[in-house]
């Protein structure tokens, strides 16, 4: 029975575990290996930043946890005057459900259902340390790295393909969810 407990417990995604150095490994394949995403050698590069951070022992960090909407928030912060917040942001969004689609040709525009039910899961990452820029880093399931900042300069890759029907992460929310959590700083 603990044999079972136990490969249960791996198989499922722990929200206590900071999945971003699995992250990144799974969004560098998808740029160096998926035909139709690029970024170029400047994203590539600043990119490695957030190794540091994904490859950082948390062992000494106080974690908490909790959920607002389609947000399931992890914080970990590392008290004293290095101090650093560490928070990954799970969103399972619902895909809009109809689209409209104009013939280049025709000019006619035909609206287009997609199946009910069918949900996107994003991972965002928020990385704020006294006396450095904040880093923001926004990967899709399936789809790999959306985009990232560091301070207040974006990147991101370019993509052949538009995807339809995707909602992204309301940063504004998960900010004001960061900022109004009243929990021991």
């Amino acid at each position: 029975m603990k044999l079972l407990f136990l490969i249960i417990s791996l198989w499922l995604n722990d929200t206590d575990t900071l999945m971003l150095k699995r992250d990144l490994k799974n969004d560098r394949f998808i740029l160096n290996n998926e035909h139709g995403v690029s970024i170029d050698e400047v994203g590539k590069r600043n990119l490695k930043i957030f190794d540091r951070y994904a490859n950082m022992k948390l062992s000494e960090f106080k974690f908490f946890k909790w959920k607002i909407g389609v947000n399931q928030i992890s914080r970990w912060t590392r008290p004293g005057k290095t101090k650093l917040e560490i928070y990954q942001v799970e969103s399972t969004i619902e895909a809009d459900s109809a689209y409209d689609e104009k013939d280049i040709n025709t000019g006619v525009i035909k609206k287009t259902r997609l199946k009910k039910g069918v949900f996107i899961k994003f991972r965002t990452y928020i990385i704020n340390r006294v006396n450095y820029p904040q880093l923001i880093y926004l990967t899709q399931k399936g789809e790999g790295l959306i985009s990232y900042n560091i301070g207040k300069q974006t990147f991101g890759p370019s993509r052949e393909d538009i995807l339809l029907g995707v909602r992204y992460p309301d940063n504004k929310q998960i900010f004001e969810s960061i900022a109004n959590k009243k929990y021991d700083r």
